[in-house]
Order: structure tokens, then C-alpha cells, then sequence
């Protein structure tokens, strides 16, 4: 749960907006649990699953269900459920092939792809 919490965190950092004292009191409480020398053991995983995380060979890898589910979050507004799922491939690429089954009313699928220094977002 530390690695998943420094990714999501962008490391515990104070400017990136998505770190809670929460977050920074879990992964300091493991850290101790499991003794320091583990810090820079966990802190070496969180880096190699955050650069996997961009890695195109790691996307095109998935089919669109584990894709999906990367980075999904489902919320009911006014009675709809609403899923909302990020993806880092070319939206043309992830079209046909096999249905991802979830129980939404609606599914938006979010996509952003990094060529060299250039952002790309469908």
C-alpha cells in the first residue's frame, strides 16, 4: 500500500495537490513497521511502477478490461452512475476488440499519450 500511496502522491509531495496527511502518516507508519531499511527498498518499487506507468509498452500491453481499471473511479450523480476511466493509449487503439463490463449507466474513457516532450490528450 506504500508504493500505490508515493504513486498516487507523486511522492508525498506538498504541491502536487493529491497528498493527505493521511498519506504521508500510512507510508511513515509502514516505513516503521517494517524497519528503515526498507524506505529506500519501497521508495526503488514506487519509482519503477511510476515509470511503468508511462511506459507505452506497458499499456499496449493490457487489454482494454486491465487498461480500464488502471485508473478508474465510479461515482453516482443525481442517480446515475457514472464511471470515469484514464487511459495511456491512442483512443483509436483501444476502440473494438473485447466490451469492458461494468454496471455504469455511463462510461467516459479518458486518454493521454506522451510522444517525446508533447502531451497528448483525447
Amino acid at each position: 500500500i506504500a508504493i500505490t500511496i508515493l504513486v498516487d502522491s507523486n511522492f508525498l509531495s506538498p504541491t502536487s495537490g493529491k497528498t493527505t496527511e493521511k498519506d504521508v502518516s500510512v507510508v511513515a507508519s509502514i516505513i516503521e513497521d517494517l524497519g528503515p531499511q526498507y524506505r529506500e527498498i519501497i521508495y526503488l518499487n514506487a519509482e519503477e511502477v511510476n515509470a511503468a506507468k508511462f511506459s507505452s509498452e506497458f499499456w499496449k500491453g493490457l487489454t482494454k478490461k486491465e487498461a480500464s481499471r488502471i485508473d478508474y473511479k465510479e461515482m453516482k450523480v443525481e442517480g446515475v452512475v457514472v464511471g470515469v476511466a484514464s487511459v495511456l493509449v491512442e483512443l483509436e487503439s483501444y476502440k473494438g476488440g473485447e466490451e469492458e463490463e461494468v454496471e455504469v449507466d455511463c462510461l467516459i474513457i479518458g486518454s493521454c499519450v506522451i510522444n517525446g516532450e508533447e502531451v497528448v490528450r483525447e
